[in-house]
């Protein structure tokens, strides 16, 4: 995320967080704590930040809160009191009111009004739908706010406050979650989610969020992110599919577009109508180029062999679905690991066809924590492709 034209942040696997001061020309590692998984970055200016993430510690597991005062030179962070919540995102309305949206809790929002150094569950409505997964927060204004999430092939859920979150009302609006919105203007927002099936999917609102449209478009991949550069033009990325969704005439129409190098592209933000960057898989970071409306690569990305998708559930109990796609036909040998980097056992080890793999595992004995996965091929020089397990009994 960037505060300015000139400062932003970047996060990844391992604990990792990244910094650049110089509108991307450079970027430099600021933080890094390998059994610590950030999910999430928020900075109010370009001096106080916060962040979220979860522990990759067998022992102990949870989420941690992140915060800086100091452009993120220096970071501490706490521990959640509760190791059963696994906390998704974090955002602030000024210096001292925050919010979180989490998964595991019978109240997924929860708000701070010191800063972030105690946190307390909102009031939200007696919905059926009020106790999904919230995947982020976003604010039009000191009063008006949303959360977004749900879960796969059950409902798409938002929450929406207009009292600065003191309250939140829910209501479901489509069958898959959502990941992001955008707001065009006081009565016009999109949101973009989907899922693996059924692919990326938009919900639209012309009243504030009293109604909302949902519609599909049709495309494989799911819009984990949606950013207008200008009122007309917009993006969705469509991440592991390897395209993005753009539209000229505010959201009225899309058309796909093959990402950047073929790369797998998460997140998309503009500060300005004049700097935008993108982040995905293998570390890829894409500076949009003003002059030709296009996204251009600052790094190195190859395109997949293998394209994993986050197994879900997860966290779970007894089992949970591991996805991804071949590019070619080949013999997948997938291993378990724990914390340590011991391998457990191996999970598959078979000739799988291109396309479309699913694999299901079955926790029988393993204790709680957090273990992660090795996929690569045994025919074809590639690189292996790791996913991460999280188990609660």
């Amino acid at each position: 995320m960037f505060s300015d034209s000139l400062n932003g942040w970047a996060i990844g696997d391992s604990g990792i967080i990244i910094n650049t001061t110089n509108g991307g020309n450079n970027w430099f590692l600021q933080y890094k704590k390998t059994d610590h998984f950030l999910t999430d970055i928020f900075f109010l200016n370009k001096y106080s930040g916060w962040g979220v993430a979860w522990r990759n510690n067998q022992v102990n597991y949870g989420s941690l809160i992140y915060k800086t005062t100091n452009s993120g030179i220096n970071w501490s962070y706490q521990g959640y009191p509760d190791t059963n919540i696994f906390i998704n995102c974090i955002m602030f309305l000024n210096s001292n009111t925050g919010y979180m949206g989490c998964y595991g809790s019978f109240n997924p929002i929860l708000k701070t009004t010191n800063a972030g150094i105690n946190w307390l569950p909102c009031s939200i409505d007696s919905s059926v739908y009020a106790n999904f997964p919230v995947k982020t927060i976003q604010f039009f204004n000191q009063n008006t706010g949303l959360a977004l999430g749900g879960y796969f092939d059950i409902a798409g859920v938002i929450w929406k406050t207009t009292n600065g979150g003191l309250s939140w009302n829910t209501k479901s609006v489509g069958p898959e979650p959502l990941s992001c919105v955008a707001f065009m203007d006081s009565n016009n927002f999109i949101a973009s989610g989907g899922d693996y099936e059924f692919g990326a999917s938009i919900v639209k609102t012309s009243d504030a969020g009293i109604n909302w449209q949902y519609s599909t478009f049709n495309e494989f991949g799911i819009g984990y992110n949606i950013s207008f550069r200008i009122m007309n033009e917009g993006y969705i990325p469509l991440g592991f599919a390897r395209t993005i969704l753009k539209s000229t005439n505010s959201g009225a129409n899309w058309f796909v577009n093959v990402s950047p190098d073929s790369a797998s592209i998460y997140y998309i933000a503009f500060p300005d109508s004049q700097h935008g960057w993108a982040v995905g898989d293998q570390g890829a970071i894409y500076k949009f180029n003003f002059a030709s409306t296009s996204i251009n690569n600052i790094s190195t990305a190859i395109p997949d062999e293998i394209s994993l998708v986050q197994n879900y559930p997860n966290p779970f109990n007894s089992s949970t679905v591991i996805k991804f796609y071949l590019r070619n036909e080949s013999v997948i040998k997938i291993s378990l690991y724990d914390i340590t980097g011991k391998e457990i056992m191996e999970i598959l080890n078979k000739r799988l066809s291109r396309g479309e793999n699913n694999v299901r595992f079955t926790n029988k004995n393993l204790p709680s924590g957090i273990y992660f996965y090795k996929i690569n091929s045994l025919n074809f020089n590639i690189p292996a492709k790791y996913g991460k397990l999280v188990i609660i009994n």
